[in-house]
Order: structure tokens, then C-alpha cells, then sequence
């Protein structure tokens, strides 16, 4: 399928004679078969047939040789004609009078160029309802006219498209907070892998500085622990030799006295 705005602009190039003969400026349509006829050329008054057409490219239109393109008058002639552009403004009414919208674009086949279906919009800001072409009975100047039960099918398509848009919209909203929650989990992940390394880098470097202070304490403390060393081994050497020099002679314990028992005296009889 091919939407109208789709193939406007798009350059043509002919196999034979390998030129670009312009770009698609119009579509024109047969009114009474709701078909593509042909594709009207700016700048030149020439007109491609659909049915020439080879192919329809992403970015441009191929068709065999120039030799088939035709005026614009001679492309129209015998047929009800409406361009594309005139089918954008047709209103949308029932066969009981009701309008439901307007027009807003229209898809055709690219192997047959029938129209598909077309693109109701009820204002410049409502959601569009899809209505099939086997509901339309006729298209005139000024309205296409469709069946009742094309008109109930095309608001209950618009129901289920706003449906689908809403089950999108929170699809795509749950996406983006998903992104965030994610974005944020890694950012504290990452954060917290970061302080870890800082603060691993941080105690290394003290311990080292520590260790460092350490040594260098102990380095400047070794001379005066050797110089006290040096002091406290003199001194006793000198209480050594002291201790030699002196002469201490073992003193004599006194004798013991002996007791001298005196006799008692004995007493005279009367």
C-alpha cells in the first residue's frame, strides 16, 4: 500500500533513455472506479500512466521510456476525473446525512492502483478513523458517500486505534521510566563502584604513609636507642670494676659465753 503524500515529489527516471523526466506533482484519479490513472509531471504538462509504472522505489519512480508519457489533456480525456489534492477536501457523509468527518489522505494499491481506503479526521486534533473503500458508494465534487455500516465499522476502527495508541503510549512510557530506573541503578552502581576504589585507593595510601612514618620514626629513634645502649652498657661496666676494687671481708660472728651456774648455799640446821 501507498499513502498519497507518500508519492508526491518523488523523481521519475525512464530505463531507455536513463533521464529524469521531472518529479510527481499530482495523482490523477478516476472517480467512477476509485482508481489511479496516471501521475502529473512538474514543470512539464505531462502525465505517467499507472500503468507504465515499473516500479515504485523508496526514493524515486522507474518507468520504461519517455515515449509513454502522455499530455495531461490526452490522460483525462474520456475519463470522470479528481485530482488527489481535491480528494483531501471531500467531506465524509452518510447515506442518512450524517458527516463524519473529512478526508485527510487516502492509501492505494501499488500493483492495481484502487484505492484502499482512506483517512477520516473529524477535526484538526481528533484521531483518525479508517474507512474502507467497500464502504463508499460514490464519490462527487463536493462529499463521498458511504454506507451506515461503513460508518459504524470506520468509529469502531477509530475505537480500537485510540485503544492501540493508548496501550503504545503506556508501552512506551513504561519503556522510558524502565530507561530511567535502569539509568539511575547504573549510575548508582557505578557511583558506588567508584567510591569503593577511591576509598580502597585511600586506605593503601594510608597504611603506606603510616608505614612510611614508621620507619622514619624508627630510623631517626635508632641512634639515641644506640647511644642509650651505649650509656647503660658503659655504666656497668664501671659498677663492675667498682665492685672488684672493693675488698669486703666476711665479718666473725661474736663466741658465745658460757653460763657459770654459782652453787647454792645450803642452809644450817637448828
Amino acid at each position: 500500500m501507498i499513502k498519497y503524500q507518500e508519492i508526491l515529489g518523488k523523481p521519475i527516471f525512464s530505463v531507455k533513455e536513463g533521464r529524469q523526466w521531472g518529479r510527481i506533482s499530482g495523482i490523477m484519479i478516476d472517480s467512477k472506479k476509485f482508481t489511479i490513472t496516471g501521475f502529473e509531471l512538474e514543470k512539464i504538462e505531462k502525465a505517467l500512466p499507472f500503468e507504465n509504472v515499473t516500479t515504485f522505489g523508496e526514493n524515486s519512480i522507474v518507468f520504461p521510456s519517455g515515449e509513454v508519457l502522455q499530455d495531461i489533456s490526452a490522460a483525462k480525456k474520456g475519463k470522470t476525473m479528481i485530482s488527489a489534492e481535491n480528494i483531501t477536501k471531500l467531506r465524509v457523509i452518510t447515506k442518512k446525512g450524517r458527516d463524519i468527518g473529512r478526508v485527510h489522505t487516502f492509501h492505494f494499491s501499488k500493483e492495481e492502483g484502487v484505492i484502499t481506503h482512506y483517512e477520516i479526521e473529524e477535526g484538526p486534533f481528533s484521531d483518525r478513523k479508517i474507512l474502507s473503500q467497500d464502504g463508499v458508494v460514490l464519490m462527487g465534487p463536493h462529499a463521498i458517500i458511504i454506507t451506515e455500516e461503513a460508518a459504524k465499522i470506520a468509529q469502531e476502527m477509530k475505537r480500537k486505534s485510540e485503544l492501540g495508541s493508548f496501550i503504545s503510549g503506556l508501552a512506551k512510557k513504561t519503556k522510558e521510566i524502565s530507561g530511567k530506573v535502569a539509568g539511575r541503578v547504573k549510575t548508582y552502581r557505578d557511583g558506588t563502584e567508584k567510591q569503593m576504589i577511591e576509598l580502597k585507593k585511600a586506605t593503601e595510601k594510608s597504611v603506606k604513609d603510616l608505614s612510611e612514618k614508621a620507619k622514619e620514626a624508627g630510623d631517626k629513634a635508632r641512634p639515641e636507642i644506640e647511644k642509650l645502649k651505649k650509656s647503660a652498657e658503659t655504666e656497668a661496666g664501671k659498677i663492675a670494676q667498682k665492685a672488684k676494687s672493693i675488698n669486703l671481708k666476711p665479718k666473725k660472728k661474736p663466741a658465745a659465753r658460757k653460763a657459770t651456774m654459782k652453787p647454792k648455799a645450803r642452809k644450817k640446821k637448828q
